[in-house]
């Protein structure tokens, strides 16, 4: 049976991608916030990060079993726009940090649902020619929703309450526009993703093929790490560097802009040159960039580099990762829901650090995590034996 949606679902959808975004990019610039109401460490306050990526990867990896065992992905949606209605205006009116992590967890899970099930939905019910122009337009949301996630916490003068409510809000009017939503009926076959961990291993039976598996993994975590490392911590970074408040959250806003503007730039030159030479050339930009912030220097547009040289990485890899394989999609699947681990330990680890070795950890971590993300590079060159051109 075949989907049709009208525009204000279609709207809904595309809402729901930038609410997303807007959460992602909004725990950072109130993480200073959240310390003084709540009388936290450093370390705590990365947890909420933390805290929130393990709530996503769970959304993403429940999604698929529970629609196979007879959940229409239609109450998904709903169950995970719940998740993130429900879940924001508990971290806003929390008590205590026990139910703020609590809540904090349950937006994630709603995160994750989205996160996943818009992409696994748009990849099923349009045809491949419109599909790829909606999931870059699904995604574009995304970007464009990190970029106000800063702008927000602005709005609402740096308060967790306010910020919150609001995107508690803006996450009702999404359930609203998607209440006349049918059925979602999805294409049967093959080309379904699988996030079933048992199929994925059993596809991936050669030495190599763990290796490789491993290597994308490794840059796709840390990816993870440092894109949540700067865009979690950078506010609080560059407001050790003595910028202002509002010039830091333009900076932090700069950078989510700058990541998304980048995936755009890259499609005419992904015609002329390989995607593994796009993603040598940006590792090689991230770790230039961030070297300046190790030297005390140039630290916010180093951070805005960075994020033009980090957006095309995630999805370049994505072809390289199944042309090297030649397996099943789920390996796929599970590589990006694995990849939200980047997003669990890294943001708690720096704000471990930051308490024992000072902000400096910010930019020592973020730098490392890139040097380590292009050491993976060479080994997968090696690896997948594919020359770049």
């Amino acid at each position: 049976m075949a989907n049709s949606f009208s525009r204000i679902q279609v709207a809904g959808f595309l809402l729901s991608f930038f609410m997303i975004g807007v959460v992602q990019a909004l725990y950072g610039p109130l993480l200073g916030s959240f310390m003084g109401s709540m009388h936290i460490s450093y370390a705590q306050a990365g947890s909420l990060l933390g805290v929130h990526f393990i709530g996503a990867l769970l959304g993403v990896l429940a999604f698929r079993p529970a629609e196979r065992h007879g959940f229409n992905p239609r109450l998904l949606l709903r169950i995970s726009l719940l998740c993130m209605i429900l879940g924001s205006a508990g971290v806003a009116c929390a008590p205590n940090f026990f139910t703020l992590l609590m809540a904090d967890f349950i937006c994630g899970l709603g995160f994750g649902g989205i996160d996943y099930g818009l992409n696994y939905i748009f990849s099923s019910v349009f045809p491949a020619r419109r599909a790829t122009a909606m999931l870059n337009l699904l995604n574009g949301c995304f970007g464009v929703g990190a970029i106000a996630g800063p702008g927000l916490a602005l709005l609402a003068g740096y308060s967790v309450v306010g910020a919150f409510l609001l995107f508690s809000a803006g996450c009702a009017v999404c359930f609203a526009l998607l209440l006349s939503l049918p059925a979602i009926h999805l294409v049967q076959g093959g080309d379904r993703p699988d996030t079933d961990l048992r199929h994925t291993l059993v596809s991936v039976r050669s030495i190599r093929g763990i290796a490789i598996v491993a290597l994308f993994l490794i840059l796709y975590i840390f990816h993870v790490g440092a894109e949540t490392g700067i865009g979690g911590w950078g506010q609080s970074y560059l407001e050790w560097r003595s910028y202002s408040s509002e010039s830091a959250t333009n900076f932090v806003m700069a950078f989510w802009l700058a990541m998304t503007v980048s995936r755009f730039l890259v499609i005419p030159l992904a015609k002329r040159f390989s995607g593994q030479l796009i993603v040598g050339v940006c590792l090689a930009g991230m770790t230039i960039s961030l070297l300046a912030p190790l030297l005390h220097a140039y630290d916010g547009v180093a951070f805005v580099a960075a994020g033009l040289f980090i957006g095309p990485i995630f999805p370049t890899c994505i072809p390289w990762l199944k042309a090297s394989l030649e397996a099943s999609s789920g390996v796929l699947s599970v590589v990006i829901a694995l990849s939200m681990l980047g997003g669990v330990v890294f943001p708690p680890l720096i704000g471990a650090l930051i308490a024992n070795w000072g902000f400096l950890s910010i930019a020592v971590v973020v730098f490392v995590l890139t040097l380590t993300m292009f050491v993976s590079y060479f080994a997968l060159l090696r690896t997948t034996r594919v020359a770049t051109r």
